[in-house]
């Protein structure tokens, strides 16, 4: 009983602790946008244009990594043949 009463309560405050830190952390990006000017409208798109470029930068990764593949194995495969 008491162990589980602990558990309760070391989780209870671990939750507090992140909630302060995601209110912190969303006041500070609301101070500087308040003091930049910028409006919810703006921030929305700005947020929209960074998950596009996160997502089109993973398909650039992935497209490298698929034609580095396809050259090593190129490589692997001519290696040991002769040319005449």
């Amino acid at each position: 009983m008491i162990g589980v009463s602990c558990y309760y309560i070391l989780g209870k405050r671990e939750g507090r602790r992140e909630g302060y830190i995601k209110g912190n952390e969303a006041g500070y990006e609301e101070g500087i946008y308040k003091s930049l000017g910028i409006k919810d409208k703006e921030i929305a798109e700005i947020k929209q244009m960074a998950t596009k470029m996160e997502i089109g930068g993973m398909l650039v990764r992935q497209m490298d990594d698929r034609e580095t593949d396809k050259t090593a194995a190129g490589e692997a495969g001519s290696v040991g043949q002769r040319s005449s």
